[in-house]
């Protein structure tokens, strides 16, 4: 196996760090196997670039395909080859050695044998002058053409061993031989050296040398020859000086290319000289001790060296035109860290709108006057969970303009007993009769919401007022404990028996609907109740809040996955909103949020392939924290560009600082807790960010 180290970069030459690095055989999408760490250790298939974008690892020999991915960077290199040179020496040196026993048999047959019919000593002579042909084509052949050569000479010259024990012809000296053979016949004479025996032809009283035959010593000679062969004397053929195709090459020590890579990814040992006009190199930079190969211009300065840890490096002195138009900015980085972020996104507020192809096409409907329904979910903390913040005011705009299809989730979750969930136009839509209702376990149910409503008092009611165009209304509740009954605007009771159904979550339709106080009331046990999904099959809006107040991203992807995507699916949105961090950033690193929010970005797309996703990123707060928002940010937007959703980083609207939103300042877009945005200001500045997002970019 070789390995090979490169490194993964985009189209202005900067390395990606932690790419993804996918293998795959030459021409085909079939993963690769057998990949190795430089180390020999197994290394999965895809694996990840380190962090400097350095890709590591060996392969069996073959050609690959090598596609490097990261973010919006996607790209493959083509039918690169792996050579293990080590083994083919080895099997070289080898073959060689099972040369030179096998002509040390046959001349040692040879020697031992008598003379026989002037016809079998023809026959001798032919076999074994084919075989040594063979042995001779071998040693001019490349390292792997000589494997295959020497396979040959073996077998032929087993046959000539073979033959000559059956036949003569060798005799002590030409004297010998004259006398014993007819006019025009041949015979050998074994000689010490290099060769083991001379072929004479007899013609009238003397004898002409006609060929040799190497000995058992030349040939393992030759084998040790093969065995070394470096490419210290390369030759370009002059039809290949004029080609433009070539990136880089292999220099021998004569500065004769060896190989050259392809602008297409190809390895190929025919390329031309490569120039590098006007280059300059700093003298401190010129050692080669280190390097495998270097790359020089036509002073012999190094432009380019492949050191021997794996790493590419240059040092060509800037022209002074380049120096004079950078200014100030003395580094890419600078310059381009005005326009990217350290993962090569542009710095803009608002990304990846084409991502929310769902959600526009559908509000496109209505815009046209035509029928179809957009449903949202947004996901979220106290941001989400107080409705007049942003979502509430966002839903009510976008209803009034394309339609209203229903209230959406109604919850019945409450985080004490003065933070109701309720739906996105009111937290207080729900009114709590008795005394028995139990809110504690927030954060932690499979609901849509993560949050319940229990009670064993029988008699307890929840009641919600019903909007006029209402056509289904679905109860949203955990089977396995507990009978529970519900009306339509003071009409009969109809029980529903939770304790039948499996322990689980239940999504019940209730017949009949109507506009009204709708109530459910606790019969027997204990349910477990979740909240209702108020639905209108008119053209519009449907929008369910899904804030849980105090909430963070490690809570919602703790929760039962199969239960919460199920609860998800039933709600059926096609585009889920998630704006959390403030309190991530008070119990952890943006790198353990980036996890959680891939966990539920992951669980999002599992249940809902086709919804749109747009990931919001909220501004810097007032509070003493460990870690800056921007990290946070960072790592949403990093999350947003690998899997595909849209992005809205509410930083760039409120201002750079917190200092210029702050509740004491002249733009008092923040509550005076420091944590929060003011509804009246900052609330309707996310709200137009949100509808402008959606609806005009």
């Amino acid at each position: 196996m070789e390995t090979k180290t490169f490194f993964a970069q985009d189209t202005t030459g900067a390395v990606l760090g932690g790419a993804q690095i996918i293998v795959y055989q030459a021409g085909s999408q079939q993963l690769a196997t057998g990949l190795t760490t430089a180390t020999g250790a197994a290394l999965a298939n895809p694996f990840t670039a380190s962090p400097t974008g350095q890709v590591q690892f060996a392969a069996p020999d073959g050609h690959y395909d090598i596609r490097v991915v990261s973010g919006l960077r996607d790209y493959t290199v083509k039918n690169v080859s792996f050579l293990d040179v080590s083994a083919t020496r080895a099997a070289v040196a080898q073959m060689a050695a099972q040369v030179s026993q096998t002509l040390s048999d046959t001349e040692q047959a040879m020697q031992g044998l008598l003379a026989n019919t002037v016809q079998q000593v023809d026959q001798t002579l032919a076999t074994a002058e084919d075989a040594m042909t063979a042995a001779k084509a071998a040693a001019e052949l490349s390292m792997q053409g000589a494997l295959v050569s020497a396979n040959q000479a073996v077998a032929q010259a087993q046959a000539a061993r073979d033959a000559a024990q059956l036949s003569a012809g060798v005799y002590a000296d030409t004297a010998a031989g004259i006398a014993a053979v007819a006019d025009g016949r041949y015979f050998s004479v074994p000689v010490s050296g290099a060769d083991a025996l001379i072929l004479y032809r007899r013609t009238g009283a003397t004898a002409a040398e006609v060929t040799r035959y190497p000995s058992a010593a030349s040939v393992a000679q030759l084998g040790d020859r093969l065995a070394s062969v470096e490419p210290v004397a390369a030759v370009v053929e002059k039809d290949f000086t004029t080609d433009p195709l070539f990136l880089w090459g292999v220099l021998d020590q004569l500065n004769r290319i060896a190989l050259a890579l392809r602008q297409d990814g190809t390895l190929q040992a025919k390329f031309r000289d490569i120039q590098m006009s006007g280059a300059s190199m700093d003298a401190s930079y010129q050692t080669m001790d280190e390097a495998l190969f270097c790359i020089v211009d036509a002073a012999g300065k190094i432009g380019l060296r492949l050191s021997k840890d794996g790493m590419l490096e240059g040092k060509i002195q800037s022209p002074v035109e380049v120096i004079s138009a950078r200014g100030g900015r003395n580094s890419l980085d600078t310059r381009l860290s005005q326009f990217l972020t350290a993962f090569g996104l542009p710095r803009r507020h608002a990304w990846g709108e084409w991502y929310l192809r769902e959600t526009r096409q559908r509000l496109r409907l209505r815009a046209l006057a035509e029928a179809g329904q957009l449903v949202v979910a947004s996901i979220g903390d106290s941001w989400t969970h107080s409705g007049g913040r942003w979502c509430g005011p966002t839903a009510a705009a976008l209803k009034a303009a394309f339609g209203d299809a229903g209230a959406g989730y109604v919850s019945f979750a409450r985080n004490g007993t003065t933070l109701p969930n309720g739906n996105v136009l009111s937290n207080s839509a729900v009114t709590y009769a008795g005394a028995g209702w139990n809110t504690s376990s927030y954060y932690t149910n499979p609901s849509a919401d993560l949050g319940s409503a229990t009670s064993a008092t029988a008699g307890d009611r929840l009641s919600y007022t019903i909007a006029a165009g209402v056509t289904a209304v679905k109860l949203h509740a955990r089977g396995g404990a507990g009978v529970v009954r519900y009306r339509f605007n003071g009409g009969s009771w109809a029980p529903v028996d939770l304790s039948a159904l499996a322990a689980q979550l239940q999504v019940i339709d209730l017949p009949s609907p109507a506009a009204g106080v709708f109530d459910i009331e606790v019969v027997s046990g204990a349910p477990v109740l979740y909240g209702i999904d108020v639905q209108s099959s008119a053209s519009g809006v449907r929008w369910h809040k899904l804030g849980a107040t105090g909430s963070r991203a490690s809570q919602w992807a703790s929760a039962d996955a199969a239960q919460w995507q199920s609860s998800l699916q039933a709600l059926a949105p096609q585009l889920v909103t998630i704006l959390l961090a403030t309190n991530d950033q008070a119990g952890y690193d943006a790198s353990t949020y980036k996890t959680h929010m891939q966990t539920i970005i992951s669980r999002v797309r599992t249940a809902l392939p086709l919804a749109d996703i747009l990931l919001i990123a909220p501004c810097e707060n007032g509070r003493a924290n460990a870690y800056p928002m921007a990290e946070y940010a960072a790592a949403a937007y990093e999350l947003a560009a690998l899997n595909k959703c849209a992005f809205l980083d509410l930083q760039y609207v409120f201002g750079d600082s917190f200092s210029e939103y702050a509740s004491t300042s002249a733009r008092a877009w923040f509550n005076a807790d420091l944590i929060h945005p003011e509804p009246a200001t900052g609330g309707r500045a996310i709200a137009d960010a949100v509808i402008r997002l959606i609806t005009q970019y």
